[in-house]
């Protein structure tokens, strides 16, 4: 989702030759981004020496790790900056997240993710590899692709979102990906020649969210927008699969927040204007319903 984002800017922008790295270039994805002028290279995260031979003669790379991986996703970050650091590489942007542990000031340890990236965080400010840091809230698209959207199978036109453990009122950062990401790589890319920018954008992690928002008024949200009721309903903990019990929890605790970091100038300032929830249902949960 995020790297399909970031190359579809490029794409559109012009000017820039994209190479892509997949672990299979004959998958269907892979011969789509090669559809489309990209050189797909066959790599993964947790090759390093595939991630040096992608990144030789790069004027900048976009980073992001793949979950559920039995090796975890730190070393995936780790591997991506020092095949930087190897080519010498201008530029990293890396997509990543708060700690989990540091939010909950320890309450919540390891929390699927969250802490994993962060450490790379540490690993790129240690490693001097010039970086640009993203960080990402709740997925907007998630309301669609993991089927919390769900019309009610006795009442035609009532749509229900479900959500494991989150109460209705409990707010969430929320980005959407597959139309912010890209414009944000590619404003940093394009700003990253000139000093004062430069050192603005790489001085701390960037948000990458306009606004907060809570279950509740995700399904008013999407009431107001498609005219079709719409409710909330928090399921319980017996009902989610164990490896989602700690990071809902930890979010229904309140502590994935950005505090007055949502939102941030710098963005402002290159150019980027990042979208809302209400951006998100017209663009796809009113066709969806449509179906």
């Amino acid at each position: 989702m995020q790297g399909g984002a970031v190359i579809d800017a490029l794409v559109k922008h012009g000017g820039y030759l994209i190479r892509g790295l997949s672990r299979n270039v004959e998958a269907e994805a892979a011969k789509h981004f090669v559809s489309k002028g990209v050189e797909m290279i066959t790599g993964h995260l947790l090759d390093k020496e595939s991630l040096i031979k992608a990144f030789a003669g790069a004027y900048a790379v976009f980073g992001v790790s793949i979950p559920f991986q039995p090796e975890g996703e730190t070393v995936q970050g780790q591997n991506l900056v020092d095949a930087c650091k190897a080519n010498d590489v201008p530029l990293l942007v890396w997509s990543s997240l708060p700690s989990a542990s540091a939010l909950s000031n320890g309450k919540y340890r390891g929390v699927l993710g969250f802490d994993q990236k962060s450490e790379v965080d540490k690993y790129v400010r240690s490693s001097n590899q010039p970086a640009v840091i993203l960080h990402t809230g709740t997925f907007a698209e998630n309301i669609l692709d993991y089927g919390y959207l769900k019309e009610d199978p006795d009442k035609p036109d009532n749509w229900h979102i479900y959500t494991p453990i989150i109460g209705g009122d409990v707010h969430w950062p929320v980005t959407y990906p597959t139309v912010d990401l890209g414009p944000c790589v590619l404003a940093i890319l394009e700003s990253w020649e000139n000093d004062a920018l430069r050192a603005e954008l790489s001085k701390d992690s960037i948000v990458v969210v306009q606004h907060t928002i809570s279950g509740n008024e995700m399904a008013e949200t999407i009431q107001q927008v498609t005219g079709k009721l719409c409710d909330y309903v928090t399921l319980p903990v017996e009902m989610t699969p164990a490896p989602f019990i700690q990071p809902y929890s930890w979010g229904n605790d309140g502590f994935f927040t950005y505090g007055d970091k949502i939102n941030p100038q710098i963005l402002v300032k290159i150019g980027v204007k990042l979208h809302t929830f209400e951006d998100y249902v017209n663009d796809k949960v009113v066709p969806f319903m449509k179906k």
